[in-house]
C-alpha cells in the first residue's frame, strides 16, 4: 500500500514503514492537544451528514477493534511501552532531527514521544486520532494499552478521520439538543449510524431505569461523521455487558475525580468510599485525609 509518498509494507499484522519519501500530513492539527485529536466540521443536530469517519476499511461491517495488549514492545523505566525500531530513518516533526521510525502493528493504539494525542492504526498507512479522552475510554480501559513511537513514525503515517465513541458502548447527545441517540455499526455499509431513541419508555426498556447514566455529551461537530439510522420507536435488544456509564468513563479519564488523594480503584475496592465524593461521610474531612491519619472515612 502507498500513502502520500510513504511506502508501507504489511506482513501479517505488522506495518513497517519502508521508505519515508515525503513529509506527510503537514497539516497535522492534533499533535498539540492533550488526548484526543480530530477535527470534524459542520454543526450539530441529528444523525445526518456526510458518510461517517469511522467506516471500516471494507464493507464487511465488522468493527475494527484495537489491540489492547500489544506484544513485541519494550518497557521503559516509567512503565511506558515502546515499539521496536525498523532500521529506517525519518525526520522528527518536533525538532527536525533524524530518528529511527518505529515498527508498528495493525490495531495498535499509539502516541509520539513529544505529542500526547493517541491514534488508532487501522493498518493502511494512516493514523486516526481519538476525538478526546472520553472517546478513547469507550474503546479501552487503560492508558497502558498505548504504545509509544518516535515522532518520525507519526510523520510517516497519514492522518485520517477521527475515532468516534465506540458503537454500543454509550448513548450520545449534544448539550444543546434533547435527543439521545444510540450508536450502531451499520450491518450492510459498515457506517456508524445514529439512531434516535424516541421515548423514555424505549430507553428504559432497552437500557434499564438508569438509562440516562449511559448518556455522554459530544461535540456538535462530531455528528457530521455519522450516518442517519432508523429511529428507535420500539425497544430492541442491547448488549448491556459492553456498555459503560458516564461516571465509569469519568473515573477512567481521571482516576481521582473527586480530588481527595485516593484513586477511584482504592476507594471502591479497599475503602468503600464514593470515588465522586471527596468527603463520603460529610464530616468535614476528606476521605484521603481520614485514611492517611488512620480514621475511618465512612464514619
Amino acid at each position: 500500500m502507498t500513502g502520500l509518498g510513504t511506502q508501507i509494507a504489511i506482513t501479517g499484522p505488522a506495518v513497517v514503514v519502508i521508505t519515508p519519501e515525503a513529509t506527510v500530513c503537514t497539516e497535522d492539527n492534533s499533535d498539540s492537544d492533550d488526548g484526543g485529536g480530530g477535527g470534524g466540521g459542520g454543526g450539530g443536530g441529528g444523525g445526518g451528514g456526510s458518510p461517517p469517519s469511522s467506516l471500516p476499511s471494507s464493507s464487511s461491517a465488522e468493527l475494527e477493534e484495537p489491540v489492547l495488549n500489544p506484544t513485541g514492545v519494550s518497557v521503559d523505566s516509567h512503565g511506558n511501552k515502546w515499539a521496536q525500531g525498523s532500521g529506517v530513518m525519518g525526520t522528527s516533526p518536533y525538532d527536525g532531527s533524524s530518528e529511527e521510525i518505529s515498527t508498528v502493528e495493525q490495531g495498535w493504539l499509539v502516541r509520539g514521544e513529544h505529542y500526547e494525542t493517541v491514534y488508532f492504526l487501522p493498518g493502511d498507512g494512516t493514523r486516526r486520532p481519538f476525538w478526546d479522552a472520553t472517546t478513547y475510554f469507550t474503546w479501552a480501559d487503560s492508558w497502558s494499552s498505548v504504545v509509544w513511537v518516535t515522532d518520525a513514525t507519526l510523520q510517516s503515517l497519514t492522518i485520517a478521520d477521527p475515532m468516534l465513541p465506540k458503537p454500543g458502548v454509550v448513548l450520545v447527545k449534544v448539550s444543546s439538543a434533547p435527543n439521545v441517540n444510540a450508536v450502531e455499526l451499520g450491518s450492510v455499509t459498515g457506517e456508524y449510524d445514529l439512531r434516535w431513541v424516541t421515548s423514555e419508555t424505549v430507553a428504559s426498556t432497552m437500557y434499564g431505569s438508569a438509562w440516562a447514566d449511559y448518556v455522554i455529551d459530544v461535540d456538535p461537530t462530531i455528528f457530521t461523521h455519522y450516518a442517519a439510522g432508523d429511529d428507535l420507536t420500539s425497544a430492541e435488544s442491547a448488549d448491556m455487558s459492553v456498555m459503560k456509564t458516564r461516571n465509569e468513563i469519568l473515573l477512567l479519564v481521571n482516576p481521582d475525580a473527586d480530588g481527595d488523594g485516593l484513586s477511584a480503584q482504592d476507594e471502591q475496592s479497599v475503602y468503600g468510599t464514593d470515588p465522586l465524593d471527596a468527603d463520603t461521610d460529610d464530616d468535614g474531612y476528606s476521605d484521603g485525609v481520614e485514611v492517611s491519619t488512620g480514621h475511618d472515612p465512612l464514619h
